[in-house]
């Protein structure tokens, strides 16, 4: 059976606060030779950063956050934690991403949350 995979990724959205790593000029764009900044929590190796042979609109070599979950068990699950955002120069911020879903079969529930936190939690 395909495992289940919830990705949970955490954009901390912060007030006047003050924390290391924040980024703070937009439009912020991850690209390179790897995502700055992003945490991944897992107890079993589900995920890895890696670069997109094919992204959206047929853009190529860009980094991507891979889950390659077809080969684990049921329940399996792992945490994407961004770097924090500091928006309150922005009027009207918005968070945006590309997620790409591959079904090998009908009885498949994978799934994606974003959670956006306010004060970090």
């Amino acid at each position: 059976m395909k495992s289940r995979i919830t990705a949970l990724l955490m954009f901390m959205i912060l007030g006047s606060s003050v924390m290391n790593a924040q980024i703070s000029f937009f439009p912020y764009y991850q690209s390179g030779n790897g995502p700055g900044g992003w945490t991944v929590i897992q107890t079993t190796p589900i995920w890895n950063f890696g670069f997109a042979s094919v992204g959206p609109s047929g853009k190529l070599n860009d980094t991507s956050i891979v889950c390659n979950n077809f080969a684990y068990a049921s329940g399996t699950a792992g945490t994407l934690v961004s770097p924090s955002f500091n928006f309150t120069a922005l009027a009207k911020p918005v968070v945006h991403f590309y997620v790409a879903h591959r079904s090998y079969t009908s009885a498949e529930n994978d799934s994606l949350i974003v959670k956006i936190s306010t004060d970090g939690e």
